[in-house]
């Protein structure tokens, strides 16, 4: 049963209906699978709304500051952060797993959070594997560029972009941190050279009462910009990056830096306008 507290929300009203359709979502998923994971079983709900025809707004929240932990869940003032971005993970899987006729083969499994998406992608090899996956998405977040590739870095009717997280100059390197499961958007100078990018190895575990994830790997690798193409590269840790040119600006998408005590990017060489994305791991350790 569905209890609704009628004197914030009267039947009738769009916004009743919405939450209607969010609530029951969580019913039939806690039905299906009780003990999913939080930020699937939000996402799930924020999407359910969309797909029964309730227009949430754009994620503006998330957009302007896209650096928050996919696979975790906090309340408080990150939690608009959340809902977003687990809305926009589900819906991107969806969208380019073909439509929301790929959901009920996506929740058929009952796995637990990154596990679920995992046991999709082996029948619905869509990427290679997770970390490939939320590479992606992460570069969709910022590019939303159909033309691009095959399409992949793209929503249907998106509409909104990520902000960039900061910006490095030539021989200043930008100083960040960012948990896994998260991006930072950083700007470049434009023209061709080499970003090399470092941080630490590993992070300390975390209680799992305060995160849901445990420990991370960066190696320190350089990448070369060459504005006006595509290409992926790959480590032994799955660490991918991305150059594409969209607008007039080549833009870069590498990889993965938790929590850095270093500078994460040193920057030589470069001329013109580039952009660069360090991502959170989607590595675990145990």
């Amino acid at each position: 049963m569905i209890y609704v507290n009628v004197s914030t929300l009267r039947p009738g009203q769009t916004a009743f209906d919405s939450t209607i359709t969010h609530e029951f979502q969580h019913m039939a998923q806690f039905a299906h699978c009780p003990n999913q994971e939080g930020w699937v079983d939000e996402g799930a709900s924020e999407l359910a709304m969309r797909v029964a025809g309730y227009d949430g707004g754009l994620p503006a929240t998330f957009a302007a500051h896209p650096d928050i932990q996919l696979t975790s869940w906090s309340q408080g003032s990150d939690v608009l952060r959340h809902y977003q971005a687990a809305y926009l993970f589900i819906r991107y899987v969806a969208e380019r797993a073909g439509g929301w006729d790929a959901l009920p083969t996506l929740f058929a499994s009952c796995a637990r959070g990154e596990s679920l998406f995992t046991a999709f992608l082996a029948q619905r090899p869509i990427a290679p594997d997770l970390d490939g996956l939320v590479a992606d998405w992460m570069v969709a977040n910022l590019l939303q560029d159909a033309s691009v590739a095959d399409g992949r870095y793209a929503y249907a009717n998106g509409g909104f972009h990520a902000a960039d997280t900061g910006t490095a100059a030539h021989d200043v390197p930008f100083l960040g941190a960012v948990p896994p499961y998260a991006a930072n958007y950083v700007d470049l100078p434009a023209g061709g050279g080499i970003v090399t990018f470092s941080a630490d190895t590993s992070v300390a575990w975390t209680p799992a009462s305060r995160a849901n994830w445990t420990c991370a790997a960066l190696p320190t690798r350089p990448c070369t910009f060459r504005p006006g193409t595509t290409s992926r590269i790959s480590s032994t840790t799955s660490i991918s990056a991305l150059r594409a040119t969209a607008g007039g600006r080549g833009r870069s998408c590498p990889g993965y830096t938790p929590r850095p005590t270093r500078p994460p990017a040193t920057i030589t060489g470069l001329a013109g306008q580039a952009r660069a994305v360090q991502a959170g791991s989607t590595k675990k350790s145990t």
